[in-house]
């Protein structure tokens, strides 16, 4: 299915683009399909996806000790810019990432600033720190509310409801934001979008007033 979607991209000049995606779509053989097309790619993926191969990574991660927790990466033999990277960022689960990007990004630990009060600086792989600038874990965050199980939830609760229609904007804005960068070849940040956007929204809504 996402490569049907990709066929009006691949007759185009694709050269730099990267294909970022959650666990829902993230395999393996879409990944080496995507790097035959001339695609960089970062997804993370489900564990019951190769699932022998990330019991092996997990189980070689619980004696990993970084300075961003339990962390580890390895480097593909199929191709020499392939890795596959597990992260436990004190989730249920550890995340997976498999990316084509490792001469670009690197698999070393880096420090994000995020700008929170109460923690500004994060270490993490630099594989989710790319993932996650681009607004990747907004979408990971909405998967989870999607799939919330319903013994434990109401899923007519008015929070529950508000929580993902919220979530639903926030992806799209962040789909705009990357969007409106590769038509205007711009390099402005998120934040500065959405200031810009929510100001044209506003005088928009003042002058039909």
């Amino acid at each position: 299915m996402c490569l049907t979607l990709l066929k009006d991209v691949i007759s185009k000049d694709i050269k730099g683009l990267t294909i970022f995606m959650d666990n829902y779509y993230g395999q393996f053989k879409l990944g080496v399909k995507l790097n035959e097309l001339g695609f960089n790619f970062i997804f993370t993926m489900r564990k019951n996806r190769l699932k022998e191969l990330w019991s092996y990574v997990h189980g070689m991660m619980k004696s990993e000790r970084t300075a961003a927790g339990k962390c580890i990466t390895f480097n593909s033999a199929y191709n020499e810019n392939f890795s596959i990277t597990s992260w436990d960022d004190n989730g249920s689960n550890p995340t997976n990432f498999f990316t084509n990007m490792r001469s670009e990004i690197g698999d070393n630990l880096v420090k994000v600033d995020y700008g929170k009060e109460k923690q500004k600086e994060k270490i993490e792989p630099s594989v989710a720190a790319v993932y996650t600038k681009q607004g990747m874990h907004v979408v990971d965050t909405y998967n989870q509310h999607m799939s919330v199980n319903k013994k434990n939830v109401d899923i007519k609760s008015y929070s529950l409801r508000r929580l993902r229609f919220f979530t639903m904007i926030k992806i799209l804005l962040i789909n705009s934001w990357v969007y409106f960068k590769q038509v205007n070849k711009s390099n402005v940040i998120q934040r500065k979008y959405l200031e810009n956007l929510a100001t044209q929204v506003y005088q928009l809504k003042t002058n039909k007033s």
